[in-house]
């Protein structure tokens, strides 16, 4: 079954009914048999999650299944190098979603909050300050608030400035 997949496997995971199977087998077979799944899918990251279908291979098996660091790695690397993009595509968004619940979320917060504008930094300035205390318990959120306190400390303080809150 894994060699007519290997064959197939873009075909079936841009297929409506197909990529049901692809995400079977990333969640049952052994890693040892669909290792070259998570391999052909390095550098294909940005078109397989701004697809319909393959979104949800990357975001509701990938990321859940693939246990390789170094494929995980870089994975997780090339959507760093689009969040912004996929956080504004209509399927690209969920995996972005996905990756916010996911041991990688620090990472993805933190390139989010090197590319957002003013606006969107405020939305998520004020996210993170209602959630302040949730985020200190974890080392990787202390990692988000220290980024966050060294782009305001390199702003011009303003006396009602929102992130003046934040400190």
């Amino acid at each position: 079954m894994s060699k007519e997949l290997d064959s197939n496997l873009f075909k079936c995971i841009c297929d409506q009914h197909a990529n049901h199977v692809v995400q079977k087998c990333m969640e049952c077979v052994q890693p040892q048999y669909i290792q070259f799944i998570y391999r052909r899918l390095c550098g294909k990251a940005k078109m397989l999650s701004t697809h319909p279908y393959g979104c949800h291979v990357v975001q509701v098996k990938m990321l859940e299944f693939c246990k390789d660091p170094q494929i995980m790695d870089m994975f997780i690397t090339e959507i760093l190098d689009c969040v912004k993009e996929l956080s504004i595509d209509p399927y690209g968004n969920y995996v972005v979603q996905g990756m916010i619940i996911h041991q990688y979320a620090n990472c993805v917060v933190r390139q989010l909050i090197d590319v957002v504008n003013d606006w969107q930094f405020n939305v998520m300035l004020d996210v993170l300050r209602r959630n302040r205390e949730t985020f200190v318990m974890y080392a990787q959120g202390r990692q988000v608030i220290a980024q966050v306190k060294r782009l305001l400390n390199g702003m011009a303080p303003s006396p009602d400035s929102f992130g003046s809150q934040f400190l």
